[in-house]
């Protein structure tokens, strides 16, 4: 959900993802109504500067929020193996 209130696809982030080099896996957290942290698990030909690419999309999207990056190690697994793209707290 966007700040100003408009719902948003979770397609939209993994699209996003599919033009960016160095990742090998991410997650958007929104954790409150203007505020996404990505959590990053970078590969080694990680650039940081694709994370600006990452940004410009979402603000594209909606300028009202405010993206955070996070470099991790790995990104928890649900019992059945598998990862949550998208995870919504508020």
């Amino acid at each position: 959900m966007t700040p100003e209130g408009a719902a948003v696809h979770g397609e939209f982030f993994t699209h996003i993802f599919w033009e960016v080099s160095g990742v090998k896996e991410f997650q958007v957290v929104q954790d409150a109504k203007d505020h996404l942290t990505v959590r990053i698990v970078p590969e080694k030909t990680y650039d940081p500067k694709e994370m600006d690419k990452v940004r410009d999309y979402i603000r594209a999207r909606s300028p009202g929020w405010k993206v955070e990056f996070q470099k991790v190690d790995s990104i928890d697994r649900t019992r059945g193996g598998k990862y949550r793209f998208i995870i919504r707290e508020i």
